[in-house]
């Protein structure tokens, strides 16, 4: 629906009030719809409907895409309207992609600066295999994914920067709040809540950000994304379901709640290909020594603002699910659509395990590490089992009936070098600064948010060159 929606836009065809749109018949094709939901079937089945669809001419079609905002699709959708095929498509991926890799790249750099070896390997647990596969997909769910995490690295670096930070700091804030709040559905009204949930816990551990820029930059994103959301976005009428009581959603959302943990990790396509159990154990595994880390540390505000993420991703998930009459909801919840908060919980824990000294931190960064660069390659090489043999098929045993449009080996080699070479470059980015937050040093960067803080203050160690009153020589042990 998203590449339909897309071409609309670049096509003029969006108004207050449009809910359906005329595409070419090689957009209008369901492409998914042979195999979705059916896990033995493989990609190739759509191949024969993509080919016919050539001949035949544009279509008029109905998208759910309307109450999405118009971020994602003004930054790819020029791609489709120039080449309304595989082609276009295929573009849009790419260029989706490297809006998400610049962001995340950003987040990094931010984190960089302050964080501890701890919230470093937590970044990298928050590339699950499900964020990494949206980076890459023509669906906005990517780009609101990096900038989320470009708005927690930014809010918790001009936090701990308190009354001096950086411009390009404040520049990347309202970056990732204006993008978050216009780039999905209700996105600002997580913006307020993801800042709150970083910013306060720094505030009490005296970490004082300048509350006026931060009110400017809430009150831009919350005043755009409100507009779009009321003045602009149609609401869809087959997202209705009148009456609906809330034991009524409890009830039907019990069981999809239960899901949303092993979607976090991945399951991709139309929820059809779910990844093997090791796969989100390793990951839960890496996380849990994470999250163990965190709450034995003393940095209380920044546990007790994680665990508070838990109840209001779970009224989100509520709101979210329930649909009401003016079609303002959605038809089903996904765990990914709260993969911000779940950010939002690791990354508060992996700032409180900062301060937690391991003798052995060079191991634990380089097990952690190297257990997400196992799931990342586990990952891939399930999602082309899926999609080339199908879900119970042996591979080794099975002909393939459906290439992707890079050969499969060519995809497995580059996927198995570059997350080695991304894992041994974080690996030792990570390490580098394995000593921040734990010295108690004191800023000494340049005015564009360069140099080192803590995240607690500690008193200055006695000059070796101050003269002791007799008695207390330094070579005195009582």
């Amino acid at each position: 629906m998203h590449y339909k929606y897309a071409y609309a836009l670049w096509s003029g065809q969006v108004t207050r009030t449009s809910t359906d749109y005329v595409v070419p018949a090689t957009l209008a094709l369901p492409r998914q719809t042979c195999y979705a939901q059916r896990p033995d079937v493989t990609a190739e089945c759509s191949i024969e409907e993509v080919v016919a669809s050539g001949s035949q001419g544009p279509e008029r079609v109905a998208t759910t895409a309307n109450l999405y905002p118009p971020l994602f699709y003004a930054l790819t959708g020029w791609t489709v309207r120039l080449s309304p095929d595989d082609a276009g498509i295929i573009g849009g991926r790419l260029v989706g992609a490297l809006f998400c890799c610049l962001l995340t790249v950003l987040a990094v750099d931010r984190l960089y600066r302050f964080a501890g070896a701890t919230t470093m390997v937590a970044f990298l647990l928050c590339l699950t295999p499900m964020t990494v596969y949206f980076f890459a997909a023509f669906n906005p769910q990517g780009i609101e994914l990096s900038l989320a995490l470009l708005l927690i690295a930014a809010t918790a670096q001009l936090s701990i920067q308190g009354k001096t930070p950086g411009r390009s700091g404040w520049i990347l804030f309202f970056i990732a709040a204006i993008g978050l709040s216009i780039g999905r559905p209700f996105g600002f009204a997580w913006v307020p809540l993801i800042v709150a949930l970083i910013a306060s816990p720094m505030w009490m551990l005296g970490h004082r950000i300048r509350r006026s820029e931060v009110v400017m930059g809430l009150g831009a994103s919350m005043v755009l994304g409100l507009m779009w959301m009321f003045t602009f976005s149609v609401p869809d009428p087959s997202r209705t379901n009148p009456g609906t009581t809330l034991s009524a959603l409890l009830s039907n959302s019990y069981g999809r709640l239960m899901q949303f943990p092993l979607e976090w990790v991945g399951n991709f396509g139309h929820l059809d290909t779910p990844l093997p159990l090791p796969v989100p154990a390793l990951w839960f595994a890496a996380v849990g020594a994470v999250i163990a880390l965190g709450l034995a540390s003393k940095r209380i505000p920044l546990v007790l603002s994680a665990l508070l993420t838990v109840p209001i991703g779970l009224a989100l998930a509520l709101s979210m699910e329930y649909r009401t009459e003016s079609g303002w909801g959605w038809v089903v919840i996904q765990g990914r659509y709260l993969l911000p908060f779940l950010f939002v919980f690791v990354l508060l824990l992996g700032f409180a395990a900062d301060s937690v000294s391991l003798p052995v931190m060079a191991r634990f960064v380089a097990v952690l590490v190297l257990m997400w660069s196992v799931i990342q390659l586990w990952s891939m090489l399930e999602l082309l089992r899926r999609n080339m043999f199908g879900q119970s098929a042996n591979p080794l045993t099975t002909d393939s009936t459906w290439q992707p449009a890079i050969n499969a080996w060519t995809i497995i080699a580059w996927t198995v070098i570059s997350v080695s070479l991304f894992a041994a470059a974080y690996r030792c980015t990570a390490l580098d600064r394995r000593g921040r937050g734990l010295v108690g040093e004191r800023f000494d960067g340049d005015s564009d948010g360069g140099g080192v803080w803590p995240l607690e203050v500690v008193a200055a160690e006695e000059p070796e060159n101050v003269l002791k009153p007799a008695g207390a020589l330094p070579s005195d042990k009582g």
